[in-house]
């Protein structure tokens, strides 16, 4: 046994020598019988030809046996069998290898096999000419069924064996290998040629055998492999359970079996490598027109590795009919600057591209510059690309349909490709890893009019990264269009697009790969599903610059599909871009996102792309990001957009926390005439912070990190809808969610539903216009904002002809509604142009608190001629506290400009510390009116309610309504103007003015009076307490004063004065006495100094009717103070600050009364003696006033008619508002 092992292991070293060396001449051995056989091989020399006779026929089988079989160069060994035989059996029984370096022929149809267990070597000038299939093999023997064997190593006799070959049986532990040193080696075409070793090395050279089959493999040990006969063709089936030799083609070499149809290459091996431009083909020839013919197969199967470097292998359709299947069965496959390929160039069908690889598929792309790999093709087929024999093909993994002329210039492809009228195979890749970089492709598409094939991988991880040395990025795609590498589906013709689905635990795209599917044409691109359990990861851009690309677009008429990725965890960074969109007029995909987790969406490129970078970018996959600008770094992001006129898809992200940074974008875009999708998010929580510039400008987006939709200039499309679901939105640090438009397309809207939303260091929520298109409305459904920047806050706004949008505040589901403002944060809705400025709205069922240092306003600003918006405020409670400014106003210069009106519809509103309800105007525009309807109305500790004007503009008017006001402590009612207007009207039954609080109209300029001043007391009071200087006052520095006209029931604390004092005044003041205005004071029929009334400074003794003894402790006394002691109307003070105070008096005692009352002071009172008390005690039913005005207790009450003491009110008596 140890001398066979050595015999063996002697005879793989003498292959690998002889091999090794260039010109060496290894036929030491020639063709001889070995006599073994019952009727024995002749072997007959004849020149240069080994005539070969005699053999042992037994049915269709003919067997020969020799002891040594070799065909020198230039030599020919020709079995001269009958033209019955099948099948030509030859053994080689002695220990010498197989040198075949010659021709091989033999009659008939035959199929020869030739059995060597020591090794075959075919040498350059190798060839055969048979009719039938040629077998090659180092087996030990052949097995015939059951009915025994034809064994070289313990030779036999063969008399049974009447039926076909069907086993080769290996007892070697080292079967001996086959190696082919640049044969061509050929079979007649339909018709089988099979190596089967140990070890089975193609050096160069051809095996072909056109429509037939060539299978190569080999055993490291004992086994037996399947022969299966079919007619003159065979195949093998190797067993699992025997660890397997390997295979490998290096140096060119090349296995054809490319025909009108069948042809189908086999290999199993432990390990199969396909190196140094050698080439697996298979399909469908060129100008064969078999409509209904089939193409065979590929198949691949290696327990260890698959290699394929600066090779290829295909199964392609250059005519009618449908192509093979193209199978990889492998624990490991690694494709460096190779291509595995299914593809039609024609009107038929690629076939199925299928990789499974237990452990991992790496593909790699070429360092050389070219970035190809150059595979040399047969002249009909140069003909068809209109290329020249030796075609360049990208690196990769394809099942496509190739038009010849748009053949891609890039790396590495996996690919299931077809042309003209065929449609592409599936390409199927079941792994454990899967990674492509520098530049491989894995491709499923068409660039003609055929279908794309569908591409599904399945994998633990998959990862692709960087681009090949020409900047190909590695691709995964199913596609139409330039083809670099990734993973990629797509259809550049006018057929449809495959489907591209991904299975797997980890995604990650990095350093310039791309992922994608779409379509240049006509039909539809395919759908791209992702589903990552663990995390989908696009991250970096190549040394170039070229981002890291998940997409699925369209550049033709033809319609892109949807991008949908589910995953636990999303990244995209550094520059990578995950898009959907339209760049022709084919509608853009929809994109969803579905992270359980969380998205995160984090910083920029590193560099900025060159015009025609941008141009490629946004040409595929309608990468169109609003701030995409030459040689400044590109956001990361999620992008949905159009760039001509087809409508771009909708983006939905559905995830646990979003988490944009540093001027990454999520966005949704138009630069043309279709109309971009729309923005819906779902989150438990959204943070948008940061910016990829140091100051970005306050009212610009560029380089903000974005929630954005976008109008691009010159475009007419519409903008889509942002929607926002969250529990919480924070934006800070510069970002925003912006909505714009800066074309005739109007900007999408914002709605946003949340619980809370912060927008803290310049972090802003917009809506602008800055062309034509009407900016996009805001609406809120917060309870809870906080703002906290002077540049931070909630703005819709426009610069141009445009409108700006309308922004409304309201609660979600709840009652109430809260806004705290700090460092001078906005709630804005403004023009700085010639367009309309929005209204803003705030409602909230039960409560609205607007508390802190900030704005909330409705401007028109700038030069503009544009309107401002109006200010609506409607709730039962309003509180607006500690410095809150709510103004309606216009700054602008341009006279045609006016502020918008202001109006608070409350049943309470509280408005405390220093803030103010404002509407004016700054320029030359009219001011709006302020309107307040109210029940309650509380203004206090210096917080204003005003109309104003400071420039040439006319100031609106102030008007409330409300149940009750209350000034207090330093509040103010003002209208201030220097252009004029300004009235102010107040209808309220309760007005009270405390602390040097005031109602107040004041004009400057030459010409300007002083605004009117109109309070309706509805029959009720007014009131101020005389000491705290509160006033009324309609004024006018350098003109006429205004009017002041007041209707009341009473009023109380409050005198009318010709100038201010620093009492409680009703005043008029102009710049003179002569240019005072009117004050008119309408109380019901009654003097409103009445209450003036001076007390006499003694009392005057009444006399007490004596009922009763009273002892000390319960002694009375009635004192009459004078008629000016009491006010003659009921509503009048009862202490009035100009009268006396009377002090009480201490009744004396009576008897042995005890106790008694005492002064409230010392002052002493006169009393009148009391006289004796009649013996008849009389009950006083009655009160009388005498002559002398002092009233007496009387039992007989005179008859007099009752009526009241008041005057009956005048009806002629005017109301303030009348």
């Amino acid at each position: 046994m140890s001398g066979c092992r050595l015999t063996r292991w002697g005879a793989v070293l003498g292959i690998a020598m002889c091999a090794s060396i260039p010109g060496a001449n290894c036929a030491i051995a020639q063709i001889s019988s070995d006599g073994t056989l019952p009727i024995n091989s002749n072997v007959n020399k004849q020149g240069s030809t080994f005539n070969i006779t005699g053999g042992t026929p037994v049915g269709g089988n003919l067997f020969h046996s020799f002891k040594e079989f070799s065909v020198p160069t230039n030599n020919t060994a020709f079995f001269r069998n009958d033209a019955d035989i099948q099948n030509i059996i030859s053994r080689v029984t002695g220990s010498s290898i197989s040198n075949i370096d010659g021709l091989i022929r033999a009659n008939g149809l035959a199929n020869l096999f030739v059995i060597n267990p020591n090794g075959i070597i075919f040498g350059r000038n190798a060839s055969l000419k048979i009719g039938g299939s040629f077998v090659a093999t180092t087996a030990s023997a052949i097995g015939f069924d059951n009915q025994g064997l034809f064994s070289a190593s313990t030779p036999n006799n063969p008399e049974l064996l009447v039926v076909n070959p069907s086993a080769l049986l290996f007892n070697q532990i080292v079967a001996a290998p086959i190696q082919n040193n640049s044969a061509n080696l050929s079979v007649n075409n339909n018709r089988s040629l099979l190596a089967v070793g140990g070890d089975v090395n193609i050096n160069g050279g051809s095996l072909n055998a056109f429509g037939g089959r060539v299978e190569l493999g080999g055993l490291a040990g004992e086994g037996t492999v399947a022969l299966n006969a079919n007619s003159n063709n065979f195949s093998l089936n190797f067993p699992d359970n025997v660890a397997r030799a390997n295979v490998s083609l290096t140096n060119g070499a090349k296995v054809n079996v490319a025909s009108a149809g069948g042809g189908s290459i086999a290999i199993n091996a432990q390990n199969i490598d396909v190196l140094g431009k050698s080439s697996l083909r298979a399909g469908i020839r060129p100008l064969a027109r078999i409509d209904d013919a089939q193409a065979g197969d590929v198949t691949l199967n290696a327990k260890g590795t698959v290699r394929i470097e600066n090779s290829s292998i295909y199964n392609a359709v250059f005519g009618s009919g449908k192509g093979g299947s193209l199978r990889v069965d492998t624990g490991k496959l690694i494709i460096q600057d190779g291509v595995v390929a299914t593809a039609t160039i024609s009107s038929g069908s690629a076939g199925d591209l299928v990789v499974n690889a237990s452990d991992s598929i790496e593909l790699t792309g070429s360092s050389s510059s070219n970035g190809t790999i150059e595979i040399d093709i047969d002249i009909p087929i140069a003909f068809l690309f209109n290329y020249p024999v030796s075609v360049p093909v990208p690196i990769g993994l394809f099942s496509a349909s190739i038009n010849a002329q748009n053949l891609p210039n890039v790396s590495s492809f996996l690919s299931s490709l077809p042309t003209a009228s065929g449609d592409a195979g599936n390409l199927t890749i079941e792994t454990g890893r899967l990674i492509i970089s520098n530049g491989p492709v894995v491709s499923a598409g068409t660039l003609s009019t055929g279908h794309g094939g569908n591409l599904t991988v399945k994998a633990d991880l998959i990862e692709l990264s960087g681009t090949s040395a020409n900047n190909s990025p590695s691709y995964l795609l199913t596609t139409t269009n330039k083809v670099p590498s990734g993973l990629r589906n797509e259809t550049a013709g006018y057929g449809a697009g495959g489907n591209l689905t991904i299975n797997t635990r980890q995604l990650i795209v990095r350093d310039g790969a791309w992922v994608t599917t779409g379509t240049g044409g006509e039909m539809p691109g395919g759908e791209l599903t992702v589903n990552a359990s663990e995390s989908v990861e696009l991250s970096g851009t190549s040394s170039e610059n070229i981002p890291s690309v998940l997409a699925s677009g369209t550049l033709g008429s033809g319609n892109a599909n949807k991008l949908a990725i589910n995953t636990k965890k999303l990244i995209v960074n550094n520059g990578g871009i995950i898009s959907a969109g339209t760049s022709s007029s084919g509608e853009g995909g929809e994109l969803i996102i579905n992270a359980t987790d969380s998205v995160e969406l984090v910083g920029t490129s590193k560099q900025g792309l060159s015009a025609s970078q941008i141009k490629d970018l946004i040409g595929f996959g309608g990468a169109l990001v609003s701030d995409f600008v030459e040689d400044r770094p590109f956001p990361s992001g999620v992008i949905s957009g159009t760039g001509n006129e087809g409508n771009a898809g909708n983006l939905t992200i559905d995830t646990g926390r979003l988490l944009i940074q540093g001027g990454a974008q999520a966005s949704v875009s138009t630069i043309s005439a279709g109309d971009a999708g729309d923005l819906n998010v779902r989150a438990s929580s959204i943070e948008l912070s940061g910016t990829s510039l140091e100051s970005p400008k306050p009212n610009d987006i560029v380089g903000r990190s974005l929630l954005t939709t976008a109008v691009g200039e010159g475009s007419t499309g519409k903008g889509g809808n942002i929607t926002v679901n969250a529990n919480s939105l924070t934006i800070t640090d510069g970002a925003a969610l912006a909505a714009s438009t800066s074309g005739q397309g109007d900007g999408g809207d914002i709605t946003l539903n949340a619980n809370t939303l912060s927008a803290l260091n310049d972090g802003q929520l917009r809506t602008s216009t800055f062309g034509s298109g009407q900016a996009g409305d805001i609406t809120l459904n917060i309870p809870e904002i906080q703002l906290s920047g002077s540049t931070s806050g909630v703005f819709a706004q426009t610069s141009s002809t445009g409108p700006a949008g309308k922004l409304t505040l309201q609660p979600l589901n709840g009652q109430t509604l809260t806004v705290n403002f700090f460092a001078q944060a906005q709630i804005s809705a403004s023009t700085s142009g010639s367009g309309k400025g929005g209204n803003l709205t705030i409602t909230a069922p039960e409560s609205i608190a607007l508390n802190g240092n900030g704005i909330l306003a409705a401007t028109s600003e700038g030069v503009g001629s544009g309107r401002a918006g109006d200010v609506l405020l409607g709730t039962e409670k309003l509180t607006i506290s500690n410095g809150m400014r709510v103004s309606a106003a216009t700054n602008s210069t341009n006279p045609a400009a006016s502020g918008g009106n202001l109006t608070v519809q409350a049943a309470q509103l509280n408005l405390t510390d220093g803030s103010s309800l404002e509407a004016g105007t700054t320029g030359q525009g009219a001011g709006g009116d302020l309107t307040l309807r109210t029940g309650k109305l509380a203004v206090e500790n210096g917080a204003k309610i005003t109309v104003s004007s400071t420039g040439s503009g006319r100031a609106g008017d102030l008007k409330i309504h409300a149940n009750s006001v209350y000034l207090n402590n330093n509040a103010k009612i003002t209208a201030d103007t220097t252009g004029g207007g300004g009235n102010i009207f107040v209808r309220s039954p309760w007005l009270l003015l405390r602390n040097q609080s005031s109602i107040t109209t004041n004009a400057r300029g030459s010409g300007i009076p002083g605004g009117n001043i109109a309070i309706d007391g509805l029959d009720g009071f007014i009131i101020a307490v005389p000491s705290e200087n509160s006033d009324i006052s309609a004024n006018s520095v350098d003109f006429r004063g205004g009017n002041v006209e007041i209707s009341a029931q009473g009023i109380f604390g409050i005198q009318r004065r010709n100038t201010s004092t620093p009492k409680s005044d009703i005043t008029a003041t102009g710049a003179s006495p002569q240019f005072n205005g009117s004050i008119e004071l309408n109380t019901p029929g009654i003097d409103p100094n009445s209450g003036l009334v001076e007390l006499p400074t003694i009392a005057v003794d009444t006399e007490v009717a004596q009922v009763c003894d009273t002892p000390g402790y319960a002694q009375s006394s009635f004192i009459i103070t004078g008629r000016g002691g009491l006010p003659s109307n009921p509503t009048k003070d009862v202490a009035v600050p100009d009268g006396v105070e009377v002090g009480w008096v201490s009744l004396k005692p009576r008897g042995d009364a005890k106790g008694g009352l005492r002064l409230r002071n010392d002052q002493s009172v006169i009393s009148k003696p009391i006289s004796n008390m009649p013996e008849r005690i009389v009950e006083a039913s009655g009160w009388s006033v005498n002559k002398k005005g002092e009233v007496v207790l009387t039992a007989n009450v005179a008859n007099t008619s009752r009526r009241s003491w008041q005057n009956a009110i005048a009806c002629n008596v005017p109301h303030a508002n009348k």
